[in-house]
Formats: structure tokens, C-alpha cells, sequence
């Protein structure tokens, strides 16, 4: 293997430490895709800015510089219109996923090839003894290894999720270490950079198109009704009154529909059961991620169709707090009308209701609905109702399963509704979880 040029006793530029450890701090940043605490979007974004700002301190000093930055802001911009399709109805389309991640591979493959080579003409330019080291190369053909086995090892369950996990690990003690050591080469050589700073109108322009970006992306998730901070309750579609809905709801608790349960229904919700004729009812308890899961499945008769409310309710909060899917099925399938959902928890003596992630039916046209568990409240609960209309004499019997999220590494690269869709692929994954709750009703 080459080596280094050889020390120099006079002469030490610590601007090469510097600019490569902002560099290699920004690179390592952005591997990380932790959903916890939304670091799976600050991570990443806030080490690909890091780099910007590397990229941009020597632009100017040589060609492949300049074409590093370029591709950093590129980079940068990509990963800001990815953050904001997360947020749309295409954050799972596969298709899309795919396409982000081919982008992702071509620019970072840009970024280290140029700055490679710039790094080996400043060697060539300083007239230092000895070869280049070109271990940006290397970690190129390593990040491809890393995409490829991802993607070979995704239906591998546990080993798949191991092995992963092992690559993210070698991909960031292998850039701290490249960029250690070519931080240090460089500082004993005689040549000095030429560092490019922010002008005045530069920063107000970069500070004005952050501030364009968070108004678009807060007015995204406002309009996507995914933003969990925003305790908004949704105004009554039905103008239901309030004597109207008590007797209702008189009549749901004559025909056994637990008051507790009830009480979570939301007005418009309680207005689809204004006909409701017939009740039956059945309740299954499972522990789930070491927390107890009571759930009561309400199968109600309203003149014309059926309505399905199957009511949750945590009573003991599980360890994990990430993404949760619950979805329902049953054998005598129809169309579906009507989904709503909801999830409740109790934060300082009141109750909070959060707004759900994903609702709607899934590639095999069963209803389920997608939420995030609260890091923080207890006495969380929530339903997911629908309606259908009976077309044979079949007994209903319900099978509903609740998807969790045991890990708070997004490895291997899948989605849980990836994985709801396509579980019998995923069944080993240590990642997400299944568990089943089955229900049947004369």
C-alpha cells in the first residue's frame, strides 16, 4: 500500500485538519437514519450542510473543489426535497424510493471521486514525497457494497438487519479514520489553501432559502395532517348537536358499548352509528413490546351496513414508542367506506389527540391505520373504525394485526407499510414486529 509523504518538522497547516474533520464530520452525520427524536431527518440534513460548508471554504482553490461543491449542493437540495416527499402520499411508493436512492449513490460517488482528485493535486502541487493514498476511492466501492447488500440482505430477517447494521458501523470508522489520516498528511505540506467565506448577500440568501424551506415543509404537514405536534381537532362534518349525539350515545350504551370506549369517539364518529340496531363485541389482550394491548372489537348492525370500531388501548405503555401499524381483515371481504382512526394519550391531566401518519387500505385493500406513539404520556388508546356492506350469510370472523417497530435503526432500508404489505418476506426481520388478534361473531 503507498504511504503518506513523509512528516515535515517545519511546517504544520492546521487549516487541512480543520477543513477535513468538518468534511469527514458532516459525511458520518449524514449515514445516520435514527427515528427517534426526528433524527432521522436532522441527522442527516445537518451533516450535509456541515459538508457544504466545507465544500465551499475551498471552491475556489482548484476545479475539482468547485465540482465537489456542486455536487454537495446538490446533494443538499435532494435530500430537502426528500424529507418533504416523506410527508406527501408518495413516501412509500417504490418506485420513488428507489429513484432517491440511485440519485443519492451517483452524487455521492460525484463528491468523493472529486475530491479525491483534489486532494491528489495539492500532493502533486506541493512536490511531497512519496504517492497519494487514495482511500476516498475505496470508500466509494465500499458505499456501492453497502447499497447492494442492503438490498440482497433485506429478505434475510435478523442476518440481513446484522449484516446491515455491521456496514454502517465499517462505512463510519472507516471515514474517520481516511479523513484522520489525510487531515494529518495534509497539514505537513508546504501549500496553503485558499479559503472561500460566506459573503453578507450569500448568507442572507442561504438564510432565506431555509426559511422558505421550513414554511413549505410546516404548510405540507399541516395540509398532510401528519404532524404530530399539532394538537388541531378537525371541526364536525356532520353538524351534528349536542341532543342529537346524546341519544346516540344512550342508545350505543343500552346496546353494550363501553362507556370508556365511547367517551374516545369523536362527534362525527358517533354520528355514522345514529342507526345502530344491533352491537356484538369481543376483547383480547396481548403484550406487546413488554406492554399490555387490550383491544375491543365492536361489530355494529346500522340499517344498511355494518360498522367495525376496533377500539385500543395501552394498559401498560410498550418500551418501543416508534411506528405502530394496526390493520384489520376478515374473511368475507368487501369494499371498505368510511375509515377513520384516531389515537389518544394523557399528557399533565388531559387528554391530547394526535393526528394520525397514514389511513387508508393497504395493497391488499384492508383498512389499517399508521401513527406514532407519543415518547412521553400515559393511557394511550385510539380506534380504527370502518364500514361494509354484508353480502353473504358467512360468519365475520376478524383477524387484526398490530405491526410495531422494535428498533430504532431503519435497517435494513424498508418502511413498516413495506413491511405490513410484504410480511411474509419480513417475517425474521428484528426491526418490525407482527402480532395477531383474532375476533369472530355469530
Amino acid at each position: 500500500m503507498a504511504n503518506f509523504p513523509a512528516p515535515s518538522d517545519t511546517h504544520d497547516n492546521p487549516v487541512f485538519k480543520e477543513l477535513v474533520s468538518v468534511l469527514g464530520n458532516g459525511f458520518i452525520l449524514s449515514l445516520f437514519t435514527i427515528d427517534f427524536f426526528c433524527f432521522e431527518y436532522l441527522l442527516p440534513i445537518l451533516g450535509s450542510f456541515i459538508m457544504l460548508y466545507g465544500c465551499h471554504l475551498v471552491k475556489e482553490h482548484s476545479i475539482y473543489f468547485k465540482r465537489t461543491y456542486i455536487f454537495a449542493c446538490i446533494r443538499s437540495l435532494t435530500m430537502l426535497a426528500n424529507f418533504m416527499i416523506d410527508w406527501t402520499r408518495f413516501h412509500d411508493n417504490i418506485t420513488i424510493t428507489y429513484l432517491q436512492i440511485g440519485i443519492a449513490a451517483v452524487l455521492i460517488i460525484g463528491i468523493f471521486f472529486n475530491l479525491n482528485r483534489a486532494f491528489k493535486d495539492i500532493f502533486r502541487k506541493a512536490n511531497a514525497l512519496g504517492n497519494y493514498n487514495n482511500r476516498l476511492n475505496q470508500y466509494i466501492v465500499l458505499y456501492l457494497c453497502t447499497i447492494f447488500s442492503t438490498y440482497l440482505t433485506i429478505h434475510l430477517g435478523t442476518l440481513g438487519a446484522m449484516l446491515s447494521l455491521f456496514l454502517l458501523i465499517l462505512n463510519i470508522c472507516f471515514l474517520m479514520l481516511t479523513f484522520y489520516q489525510l487531515g494529518n498528511s495534509l497539514s505537513k505540506l508546504d501549500c496553503d489553501l485558499v479559503l472561500t467565506y460566506y459573503s453578507i448577500p450569500e448568507k442572507r440568501r442561504l438564510i432565506g432559502f431555509l426559511a422558505t424551506y421550513i414554511a413549505a415543509l410546516t404548510l405540507l404537514v399541516i395540509v398532510s395532517n401528519k404532524a404530530l405536534f399539532l394538537p388541531v381537532r378537525p371541526s364536525s362534518q356532520l353538524g351534528s348537536n349536542e341532543s342529537q349525539q346524546g341519544e346516540i350515545e344512550k342508545r350505543l350504551l343500552d346496546l353494550g358499548f363501553d362507556k370508556e370506549a365511547l367517551h374516545t369517539l369523536p362527534k362525527e364518529e358517533i354520528a355514522l352509528l345514529a342507526n345502530a340496531s344491533s352491537l356484538s363485541s369481543d376483547t383480547s389482550v396481548k403484550e406487546i413490546n413488554n406492554g399490555t394491548l387490550s383491544v375491543t372489537l365492536y361489530h355494529i348492525f346500522c340499517k344498511e351496513d355494518y360498522r367495525v370500531i376496533a377500539y385500543y388501548k395501552w394498559l401498560t405503555p410498550p418500551d418501543s414508542r416508534l411506528y405502530e401499524v394496526m390493520e384489520v381483515q376478515f374473511n368475507n371481504w368487501t369494499s371498505m367506506t368510511d375509515i377513520t382512526s384516531k389515537t389518544y394519550v394523557e399528557k399533565e391531566d388531559h387528554s391530547l389527540e394526535l393526528s394520525n401518519l397514514n389511513i387508508g387500505q393497504n395493497s391488499h385493500s384492508y383498512p389499517y391505520v399508521q401513527h406514532k406513539l407519543p415518547n412521553t404520556g400515559d393511557k394511550i388508546s385510539g380506534y380504527l373504525s370502518f364500514s361494509y356492506k354484508p353480502n353473504s350469510k358467512t360468519i365475520p370472523k376478524f383477524t387484526l394485526y398490530v405491526y410495531s417497530q422494535i428498533s430504532v435503526f431503519n435497517l435494513p432500508y424498508v418502511s413498516i407499510i413495506d413491511y405490513m404489505n410484504d410480511f411474509e418476506n419480513y417475517k425474521n426481520s428484528m426491526i418490525f414486529d407482527q402480532n395477531t388478534l383474532t375476533f369472530s361473531f355469530p
